[in-house]
């Protein structure tokens, strides 16, 4: 073995052109793979980092008649899931949102999460120092504590052991430090500060979903078994409270899917495309080393009459094989260590548990177990070429030339190279390319051109409405005049960033309503004069948000397209008032529809409706800019 190991070694050598296009050809194969598997073993393979981790679930609500899930649920309905349920070990609330962070540091914002003092046993693991929340803590004026990322602690306060009972200051509050979480801990996604949720009942009411709930369920359980039972507890609660959302069902999504999200399919897409690519490379030398065997068979003949056997020749072409698949593996692995890191920062933020991707023990196994695999595929043909009867042939057959006989061979096996090439190319291609689409979705608008940031004024230095539209528009008047700047306004929520504002829609003249569960369900955003502009809808009807559209001045709405279509009666909309409470409510309030926009996203066509009210704490506006320069001149970039 040794010495076939050695020659093997020797004729590799000898033919530094073909040994060196081989291994590369391996090699792009081999790192491809590894990298794109090393994205699939973090975010798809590995577990979770919690104990008994396929026991957590997230609890939402689904409107199936609306074709809506993933709804979060009122603080009321939570209580009464925490209190009749008998599936769950523990039920813990959350809710995510931004904070600004001030004091012995720069300002900085970070996402947080407020959640109940139940969570961290929910999650099954503990603070790495200090502890999680008390019940008492977990209280509407209740003493202000925090627990604090292990980066946050590293970042800010230097990894302090002495870091507990010091203050952080959150949107301008001082919160005492009472834990440290664990490296492991990542729920909600790249939470920085934990607060306590501290849920007031009397100020809730059912018709307001905000909490996202994750519960534990009992050792022994199905989701099947908790689902029908938090359900049964659903329809009681919208048998006994009028206001609650009625035809709604109760959703359970394992924490991992909820995680991941919907990038398993251009996961899987890419592997497959990647997959393609090695088959490729194996294909390409595994035709290379049969030629070149086909050109030896002489040197086989030769060996066969001096005593080598069968066994011996095929041995020769597979150690061959596995030294070429060996150095591509090397060089794969080089490959594949850059590989990774592109597409942890090209793609960081759209691929989940990114920060996990990396090599560890399994990816290197993957390697070595691709790298082994290619080493057999590409010797298979090669040894066949090897067989006995071939070399019998061949030796009886000595007056040929290799040029001969072989060269049909040899025309063959590239003719068949370039067809199974050719093949695979396109699968790859076309693969790699849908995966590029599915991470990639055009929004509909030119996002390249816009720039984004988000603000939230403390109730401290900005208590009264007022003085935060003062705010507001002072710092909308200062980005204006930036040089490059079309046009700025505000909005809230900010689109495509995952949170949304449903409300019911009827529109003055249209057929009257069904019962309240039928009723259409549209998405509404509350906007500022300029945002409209900014986003670069463009007018259909009527006029855009002005600034004499205040709170003193009767409520205006602007709709879109698919919105006139499919809810406004015949002929123009403009003028028309709609409302999401009843009609029939004599209290109802009524908005004049005063233009009507083409739709956006133009491609998903959602229905949307924009209306500009005065913001408050509770709802950030973020700004939205659309630019006239090219982004690489952009200077504040």
């Amino acid at each position: 073995m040794f010495r076939d190991l050695h020659f093997a070694l020797r004729m590799l050598l000898r033919h530094p052109g073909f040994s060196t296009v081989a291994i590369l050809t391996l090699g792009l194969g081999i790192g491809m793979s590894v990298a794109v598997w090393s994205v699939v073993d973090a975010v798809l393979v590995e577990p979770l980092p919690y104990p008994d981790a396929d026991q957590l679930v997230i609890i939402g609500l689904t409107l199936p008649e609306l074709g809506t899930s993933g709804y979060p649920m009122s603080a009321l309905d939570f209580l009464d899931y925490v209190e009749r349920n008998t599936s769950f070990e523990g039920i813990a609330a959350t809710f995510r949102e931004n904070l600004n962070i001030t004091g012995n540091a720069s300002p900085e914002r970070v996402a947080g999460a407020r959640v109940s003092a139940s969570f961290f046993d929910v999650m099954g693991i503990p603070p790495q120092l200090g502890r999680g929340f008390r019940v008492e803590e977990d209280a509407p004026n209740s003493d202000l504590v925090a627990v604090i990322s292990h980066g946050l602690w590293q970042s800010r306060f230097g990894g302090a052991k002495d870091v507990l009972g010091k203050a952080v200051v959150v949107n301008g509050r001082a919160h005492t430090i009472v834990g440290v979480a664990s490296v492991a801990l990542a729920y909600p996604r790249e939470t920085e500060v934990w607060l306590p949720i501290a849920i007031e009942p009397e100020e809730e009411d059912r018709g307001h979903g905000w909490v996202r709930p994750i519960g534990r369920l009992r050792q022994g359980v199905q989701r099947a078994d908790a689902r029908a039972d938090l359900q049964s507890i659903n329809e009681w609660i919208q048998r006994e409270f009028r206001d609650s959302e009625q035809g709604r069902v109760v959703a359970l999504e394992p924490l991992k899917e909820t995680i991941i999200g919907g990038i398993r399919p251009s996961l899987l897409l890419l592997l497959a495309g990647v997959a393609c690519v090695l088959l490729i490379a194996s294909a390409n030398v595994t035709i290379l080393l049969s030629v070149r065997t086909a050109a030896r068979q002489r040197e086989l003949a030769m060996r066969h009459a001096l005593g080598a056997n069968r066994g011996h020749l095929v041995r020769l072409a597979m150690i061959e094989s596995t030294v070429l698949a060996f150095g591509g593996g090397v060089v794969g692995l080089v490959l594949a260590r850059l590989g990774t890191r592109l597409l942890a920062l090209r793609f960081a933020e759209l691929i989940p548990r990114s920060d996990g991707i990396g090599f560890d023990v399994g990816v290197l196994g993957a390697a070595v177990l691709i790298s082994m695999s290619v080493g057999l595929l590409t010797g298979v043909l090669p040894a066949i070429r090897s067989r006995e009867d071939r070399i019998m042939a061949e030796l009886r057959e000595a007056d040929r030339s290799v040029s001969g006989g072989s060269s049909v061979v040899s025309i063959s096996m590239v003719v068949a190279e370039i067809a199974l090439s050719v093949v695979l190319l396109a699968g790859a291609v076309l693969l790699i390319r849908t995966f590029i689409n599915l991470m990639e979705v055009d929004p509909g608008f030119e996002s390249d051109r816009m720039m984004t940031a988000e603000v939230a004024l403390t109730d401290e230095r900005y208590a009264d409405e007022a003085t935060r539209i003062d705010f507001y528009r002072r710092a909308l008047e200062e980005i204006e005049s930036i040089p490059g700047v079309q046009a700025a306004g505000t909005v809230y929520p900010l689109p495509l960033f995952g949170r949304r504002i449903s409300t019911r829609a009827y529109v003055e003249g249209a057929p009257a309503p069904g019962p309240d569960d039928q009723r259409p369900l549209v998405e509404m955003r509350f906007v500022s004069p300029g945002y409209l502009e900014a986003a670069g809808l463009e007018l259909v009807a009527g006029r855009f948000v002005r600034e004499s559209d205040t709170s003193e001045s009767s409520s205006v709405a602007v709709v879109n397209e698919t919105f006139v279509r499919q809810l406004a009666p015949p002929g123009d909309p403009v003028g028309r008032r709609m409302t999401g409470w009843d009609p029939a409510d004599p209290e109802a309030e009524w908005d004049t529809i005063v233009g009507a926009t083409s739709p956006w996203p133009r491609k998903q066509g959602p229905r949307c409706t924009y209306r500009w009210r005065n913001p408050d704490s509770s709802g950030p506006p973020s700004w939205s800019v659309r630019r006239l320069i090219p982004p690489a001149d952009w200077p504040h970039r």
